[in-house]
Parts: C-alpha cells; structure tokens; sequence
C-alpha cells in the first residue's frame, strides 16, 4: 500500500508542476488538499453507521469502489482514508516550503474540511436513521424519517454542498471572503436549527 501511495503522491505532484505558473500550481495543490480532506471528511462521517449503505453513496464515483461489496468497501474506505492523511501532509509540507501556505489559508483549509464533515455526518445520519428502523420493522418512521429527509433536509444538505463548493473555489483561488461567507454559514445554521425545532416539536 505504502508503494502504491508514493507512485499516487509522485502523479499528484506532477500534476501541480504541470501547471503553467506559480500561481495555478498553488490553486492546483490546495484542490488536491481539499479532494484529501474530503476523502478523510467520509471516512469520518462512515465510522459511527453501522449499515455500510448509509454512508456507500460517498464512494459511488471512486474507480477504486467498483465492483466491491460491503466488506470490501469498508477496507477500501479505510485504505482511502489513510492515503488521504499521508498525502494531506505530503501535500501540506509542500505548499508550506514553496507556495507561501501560511496560517490563514491553513485556517481556511480546515474551515472547508471541517463543512465537509459536517455535511456528509448529517447525510449519513439520516441515511442510517431510516435504514434502523428498517431493520426494527418501524415501516412507518422509515417512510416518515424518509420524507422528512426528501422534503427538508435534502434542500439545506443542497445548499451546504453548493457553499461548500463556493469555499472551494474561493481557498483555491485564494478569494475568501470571511465576513461573507460567515454570514452564509450563519443562515445555514439558522436553518438547522428550525429543522431540529420541528423534529422536537413533532
């Protein structure tokens, strides 16, 4: 594995010298950072479900999940995972030694990863939430947790990933706007709170 992750770091490197100038290979490098996180981002959110379809849709676009079944998927996440870690640093050093990465961008860079966490954690939830009371026969919460995901929390966890890709760009770009995207975050909070006073309230 350890062979296989230093020919991935070596293609990941090659790809941020491949850029015609500095500057877009330090917004190549902060993407490849960002894909990482995202990686170590699922593994987190999979760990505490205990249905491995509750968290299988983040893997469904990976080369590497094809073909595998639920046993395989939960190595294969697990391998993907600790890639993410070695690379994440790899990468990191990198940036800290030639690309001017300094603490506010590496405060950015964990503003985006722990978003990312925050909206597959959700996801997974609900998912895990339905596929529980599939396996208790409580047909009728499955379908009520089911619509409740369709037709409130499915839109917020919508808007969550759009702003987690406006943040994206922005790191990548190095165009982050705090202020604004704070008062973002603020309104998505707000939000999950009104889903959380309707779930107690019903």
């Amino acid at each position: 594995m350890l062979d296989y992750w230093r020919d991935f770091c070596k293609s990941q490197l090659k790809m941020v010298a491949d850029e015609a100038t500095w500057q877009m290979q330090k917004s190549r490098l902060l993407k490849l950072i960002m894909m990482e996180r995202a990686w170590r981002a699922a593994y987190v959110a999979s760990q505490g479900a205990k249905h491995v379809a509750a968290w299988s849709f983040m893997c469904k676009d990976a080369d590497w999940a094809k073909d595998a079944n639920e046993k395989n998927l939960h190595l294969l996440l697990t391998q993907r995972w600790l890639m993410a870690v070695l690379s994440d640093s790899c990468l990191i050093t990198v940036g800290m030694k030639s690309y001017s990465l300094d603490k506010t961008k590496d405060t950015e860079l964990e503003l985006h990863y722990l978003l990312h966490k925050e909206v597959k954690s959700l996801d997974v939830g609900m998912m895990e939430a339905i596929l529980d009371a599939v396996d208790e026969y409580r047909d009728d919460d499955a379908h009520l947790i089911a619509a409740f995901k369709d037709d409130h929390l499915a839109p917020l966890i919508r808007e969550q990933y759009t702003l987690l890709a406006q943040l994206e760009d922005d790191v990548a770009n190095s165009t982050v706007d705090i202020a604004w995207f704070s008062s973002q975050l603020n309104a998505v909070k707000q939000k999950q709170a009104e889903l959380a006073a309707l779930v107690s309230s019903n």
